[in-house]
């Protein structure tokens, strides 16, 4: 191997370091552009009147409550689950079912109240679609929404929307065991206890419990989590409730190979939620998490603490990256360059 002069040593560093100056720049410029939109500086969602992103390979994530999130990119926005009324004496969220006035389509992954409760009535409002399983179909028609505002899927299906992708995918529920799902309600009656319902509560709990199904096929037949590709490059799979990792989940990650964000559920405990977690983790092999499901019993208690989960993550997964926010921080990322910007606050 011939040596170098020194001469030519000291121009081979100089060209190394442009290049790597050249890299971490473009990298910066890159996140700065990301900053520097306003759909990335404000806390009021896309639905609720607030910026869209301006470069069409922009999305912005919102966490907002319970499993929900709202997505913007391009002139679409996306609700994943629609739980806006909820339950009182949970944490507030900042925005009212009734502030939200443009929604594209609400993709529902199953029919149980939290997960539900203002899709219906958000949908009558912005004339959104709502997706979901058969369960789901029946409770927003209870509510009133049009039949040509209803798409029913099973899986396998394929939607289109302006730049976007969905396919929903058949999942599981949770299952967790019965002895964690006792002292889960243990700790909820605690909670509760601690801070009784008043009557206009208790009528108020009652009613958004309603617009909710309990029926048993939700169980049975499993929940529907959505698959998102954004101008057939950039991938992110939602899903809302943390059962196990089911077959065609695991077809759709054999097509796939990995995926660029997974919304995951956690919830009701560590012991229940960290083992059905990580099998996700294990099985999508996501490039970013984003945590779901995450405020502790419905109705009552704060967001539940991300650590255990991901520190778990960052001893087995180390490159794969954990983002968790309070209510409406924008979250935003460039479908392109898979860079990511969230707002400091």
């Amino acid at each position: 191997m011939p040596r170098l002069t020194a001469r030519q040593l000291t121009a081979s560093l100089v060209v190394l370091g442009l290049v790597l100056l050249s890299s971490v720049s473009t990298a910066q410029s890159r996140t700065g552009a990301l900053a520097s939109e306003p759909a990335c500086q404000s806390l009021t969602p896309a639905a609720a009147g607030g910026p869209m992103p301006k470069d069409p390979n922009v999305i912005v994530l919102r966490w907002t409550g319970g499993a929900n999130y709202e997505l913007a990119y391009r002139d679409n926005v996306i609700l994943l689950d629609a739980y806006y009324d909820r339950m009182p004496g949970a944490p507030a969220l900042g925005v009212s079912p009734q502030d939200l006035k443009r929604v594209t389509a609400i993709l529902v992954g199953h029919a149980h109240y939290d997960h539900i409760s203002s899709a219906a009535s958000v949908a009558q409002r912005t004339g959104a679609t709502v997706v979901g399983a058969s369960t789901v179909g029946e409770v927003v028609r209870k509510g009133g929404l049009a039949e040509k505002q209803i798409t029913t899927v099973k899986g396998g299906e394929t939607l289109e929307y302006h730049g976007l992708t969905v396919k929903p995918v058949l999942g599981h529920h949770n299952v967790i065991p019965a002895e964690l799902m006792k002292k889960a309600r243990e700790l909820h009656d605690l909670i509760v206890q601690l801070k009784p319902l008043t009557e206009a509560e208790k009528s108020a709990a009652s009613e958004i419990t309603a617009r909710g199904s309990r029926d048993p096929r939700i169980i049975k037949e499993g929940t529907i989590s959505y698959l998102l590709t954004f101008g057939n490059r950039f991938s992110l799979l939602y899903i809302d409730s943390p059962g196990p990792v089911s077959q065609a989940q695991k077809q759709m990650m054999q097509q796939m190979g990995s995926i660029d964000v997974v919304v995951i559920p956690y919830d009701v405990s560590v012991e229940a939620g960290l083992p059905i977690a990580m099998e996700y983790v294990r099985v999508f092999k996501p490039g970013l998490v984003l945590p779901g499901s995450h405020d502790g019993p419905p109705g009552v208690g704060a967001p539940m603490s991300m650590f255990p989960f991901f520190m778990n993550i960052r001893e087995e997964f180390p490159k794969t990256k954990m983002i968790s926010t309070i209510y409406r921080t924008p979250i935003c990322i460039d479908a392109t360059t898979k860079d990511v910007y969230v707002a400091p606050y």
